[in-house]
């Protein structure tokens, strides 16, 4: 692998985690919109805040990530 394309893949995946990071919040935020509304209809759905939001996708984040990388192989 040449330096050039070993130097693209580094900013391209540095890209990509800065994107991730930066847009945890929003994503957090707007799964906890979302579980609330799912609580307003019904009461089986627990209403949970915004830190066990914050978690939890961060926890998907990391299964959809293992689970990429699994199936690619």
């Amino acid at each position: 692998m040449s330096t050039e394309r070993q130097s693209a893949s580094v900013s391209a995946a540095s890209a990509a985690l800065a994107v991730a990071l930066i847009t945890l919040p929003a994503r957090a935020w707007l799964l906890m919109l979302v579980v609330g509304a799912l609580h307003g209809l019904t009461a089986a759905v627990p209403a949970i805040g915004y830190g066990t939001t914050l978690l939890l996708t961060i926890g998907l984040d990391f299964v959809v990530g293992t689970a990429r990388r699994i199936l690619h192989k």
